[in-house]
């Protein structure tokens, strides 16, 4: 019994560890996002804001994996923001876009991009199935979708997609 007590403390401990430093590597990536945007408004950068829950965050170009580390990334295949089309983000549950669980119908989001600010309505929030891809196709009309894991307090691998989608109110001016 006591060996299976430690096992399961140095399990939690390495759980811990492994959660703190994503934590840590995306606070410093978005660190270092942050000081690039500053420096240089290039269209390889651009700002998400959520005014309602005071949060701001670097959006990188490419969701790869190592992007993602950093912090949100757009889908390059999707449009760019303000654009016609839907411009897809995603990012990890357990940093940046942990402030989707706080995201309510109605609210706003702005990016800015190539030094102007295009603003959002939320206008659907949904749980979905990983293999659900409707909300990744192309639209008609300017969006934004956000996507990241679900439950947000998740251990593991989380078995669902939770997915933000604001429609454009205000192109850049």
């Amino acid at each position: 019994m006591r060996k299976l007590s430690i096992l399961l403390m140095s399990l939690g401990v390495c759980l811990a560890m492994a959660g703190t430093r994503l934590i840590w590597i995306s606070d410093a990536g978005q660190v270092q996002a942050a000081r690039e945007f500053r420096q240089s408004n290039t269209a390889e950068l651009s700002r998400i804001s959520f005014p309602e829950q005071q949060k701001s965050y670097v959006v990188l170009e490419g969701a790869t994996e190592e992007n993602l580390l950093r912090g949100p990334a757009r889908v390059l295949t999707s449009a760019r923001p303000g654009e016609q089309g839907n411009t897809i983000i995603a990012a990890h549950r357990d940093t940046q876009f942990r402030v989707l669980k706080d995201v309510k119908l109605g609210d706003y989001i702005t990016v800015e991009a190539g030094g102007q600010p295009h603003r959002y309505r939320v206008v659907d929030l949904q749980k979905v199935q990983p293999a659900d891809e409707r909300f990744l196709r192309p639209t008609p009309r300017a969006v934004l979708t956000l996507v990241t894991c679900y439950p947000f307090y998740f251990v593991g691998p989380a078995p669902k997609r939770y997915v933000v989608r604001a429609e454009l109110v205000s192109p850049g001016a």
